[in-house]
């Protein structure tokens, strides 16, 4: 009673859930069944009588239905490529293509983020695990490398929804916000860059043939033949989108059919003998599979839970009353939204009309409240990229922090005094 009084019960349960849900994933349950866990604690903590309406929700929603199906199908996508051996193949080839396999290691997740999935990280993450172990690095390395690479492009990516939605509540244009958050997105790839020079081996290449990569002339029908159903996949995904918005079907829904057109496109070109059927069997069996699906479904419910109980308004209101600079406050609220969310899309739209209060804001105070909701969604717990990653390498949530937290903590001071100039001495 008396900690309610101090802190808001809502409050108290998402703190809860969120030590359940880590301590549930260091004992090595399925990241799945915690995530459920993570949802069903929050609601009943602190409003048990909503329990019904947020599985309701949860199970009623399009987002949640698109999201869940499309981790079936990305899930199955990636577990193909993997038992059919066409992952070792692009990636080989990739590598000769570009003949840079740090390159490879930035190309190949940021061309994912293209991609609008939550979760989606793990279509890279096969090609991250043959190029980052040619160069050396670490499974808790490669991890770090395939969310962050895949996420700097989301500061200047005009189709993204969570740019569009800031860029409206701001009253900025797309263009205005992106071309200000350019050198942000530099800043991103140069801190991977610099992750990649000091974890690997450098020039000491090595595969499991002959212990070193050789940079011959690419097999060009073998680089199509393997990239065509991830590229597939992310075509049918981009052209289907604006005419599901025709049709007033949830756009959104374009993602799952993307990526079931690439399962039966990577059917079709694989000709390494053996059952077509068979191999999907073999896929969909792989626990990973049943894994991705679950998370997909607690990462709603945790969502559903976090926004029926009431959490954003009740950070509102201590808002209200605390008196704080609104530079700490544009910059903390929308990270906290995103962090206990695993939403950046909550982060922004949760705080933004909350900090602006109707007032006309400058570009850099919208980016900054953007890249505050953007940067901790990246680094959330919940945040379903970093899960289903950390997964696919059977690598500790810690491990992978111990590169993300510093690299997020490194931009948030670039952010900063970018935002300082840019607002100080630029007048931007």
């Amino acid at each position: 009673m008396f900690v309610a009084e101090v802190i808001p019960l809502e409050l108290v349960s998402v703190f809860v859930a969120v030590a359940v849900m880590f301590a549930l994933v260091r004992l090595k349950v399925d990241l799945g069944l915690a995530l459920v866990v993570e949802g069903l604690t929050i609601v009943l903590l602190s409003k048990y009588y909503l329990l019904p309406d947020v599985v309701l929700s949860t199970l009623k929603s399009d987002r949640s239905l698109s999201l869940i199906l499309a981790a079936l199908f990305i899930s199955t996508l990636a577990e193909l490529y993997r038992v059919s051996g066409l992952i070792k193949v692009f990636g080989d080839e990739l590598v000769k293509f570009l003949r840079n396999p740090t390159l490879v290691l930035a190309f190949i997740p940021a061309v994912m983020g293209l991609m609008p999935i939550a979760g989606g990280a793990i279509l890279s993450a096969p090609v991250v695990e043959v190029v980052g172990g040619s160069l050396g690095l670490s499974t808790a390395s490669m991890a770090f490398l395939n969310v962050w690479f895949r996420h700097t492009i989301f500061f200047v990516y005009p189709l993204s929804q969570n740019l569009m939605a800031a860029a409206a509540l701001t009253n900025h244009t797309l263009t205005e916000l992106a071309a200000y958050q350019l050198p942000l997105t530099l800043a991103m790839f140069l801190l991977g860059y610099l992750h990649i020079r000091f974890r690997s081996g450098g020039t000491n290449l090595r595969n499991s043939s002959n212990g070193n990569i050789v940079f011959s002339k690419p097999d060009v029908r073998q680089l199509l033949l393997s990239s065509a159903p991830l590229l597939t996949s992310i075509a049918v995904a981009l052209l289907i989108k604006p005419l599901l918005d025709v049709f007033k079907v949830y756009s959104d829904y374009s993602v799952p059919i993307g990526a079931l057109v690439g399962v039966v496109v990577i059917l079709v070109v694989n000709n390494g003998g053996g059952s077509r059927t068979r191999m999907l069997v073999k896929a969909l069996k792989e626990r990973r599979v049943a894994s991705m699906v679950l998370a997909s479904f607690g990462a709603m419910l945790t969502y559903y839970a976090i926004v029926l109980t009431g959490v954003p308004e009740v950070i509102a209101s201590i808002i209200q009353e605390v008196k704080i600079p609104m530079l700490a406050l544009e910059l903390a609220i929308p990270g906290l939204l995103s962090l206990i969310s695993g939403s950046s899309l909550v982060g922004i739209t949760s705080s933004i009309p909350l900090l602006t209060l109707g007032r006309s804001i400058s570009v850099s105070e919208a980016s900054l409240m953007y890249f505050s909701a953007f940067m901790f969604y990246i680094a959330s717990p919940v945040h379903l990229c970093l899960l289903f990653t950390n997964q696919y390498f059977k690598e500790n949530l810690m491990r992978t922090y111990r590169y993300l937290i510093p690299a997020t903590a490194v931009m948030t001071v670039i952010a900063v005094i970018y935002f300082v100039i840019s607002s100080s001495f630029l007048g931007i």
